[in-house]
């Protein structure tokens, strides 16, 4: 139980971190709003089901009596944010420029929700690891329901919804790729050192 409680906090952080940053700076930068509320809400709804399925995942059991570190366990997770908005920030200036999101508005909403979306859920496979991501297999229910997110959020991306109008299919795989590189290499690796630098008892948290 204690294991999970522990992705679930690691989870909001990253992502809280995430989204106020992300559309904040964004704002800052390009002077323009790059999500509605509407799409806000559409995110929210759809990762609440990743957050659900989290009780289901089978994680590595401690055979020790876990002990909270609460000062690692705040800088892993707004590391883990603080990464994912600079690698998102950067890939909504590539499509900014590239994909010209500048002169349509509706693909910029979707841009920056498959964006969100994609970063929200694979950060899930990242934070659940203390080791590299790999180290342990993922619980069905969580596979599925993540899979699930991953492929509507790509469909949704060609077929739009309210204001989010249909992207150029190479456009959502390539953030499908971006997001999949950062998130499982440099995220991942970031993640693993600082367990690995702080982690003196296995049994801390």
């Amino acid at each position: 139980m204690l294991e999970r409680i522990h992705i679930w906090i690691l989870n909001k952080l990253s992502r809280t971190v995430l989204k106020i940053c992300f559309i904040l700076l964004a704002l800052i930068f390009l002077s323009k709003y790059v999500v509605t509320t509407t799409v806000m809400l559409l995110l929210l709804l759809v990762t609440d089901f990743v957050i659900i399925s989290v009780s289901n995942d089978e994680i590595p059991i401690s055979m020790e009596a876990d002990r909270w570190n609460i000062s690692r366990l705040v800088r892993v997770g707004v590391v883990q944010g603080i990464l994912m908005t600079i690698e998102a920030l950067a890939l909504l200036f590539i499509g900014w420029y590239y994909f010209d999101l500048k002169s349509n508005e509706g693909q910029l909403y979707t841009f920056s929700f498959i964006t969100l979306l994609f970063f929200s859920l694979v950060v899930v496979f990242v934070i659940r690891e203390k080791r590299h991501f790999w180290s342990s297999k993922p619980g069905t229910i969580d596979t599925v329901v993540l899979a699930a997110d991953f492929i509507g959020g790509a469909v949704l991306s060609q077929t739009g919804l309210f204001e989010l109008k249909p992207l150029p299919f190479h456009a959502t795989l390539f953030v499908i790729g971006w997001v999949l590189f950062f998130s499982l290499t440099l995220n991942d690796y970031v993640k693993y050192r600082m367990y690995k630098g702080k982690n003196k008892n296995p049994a801390d948290r």
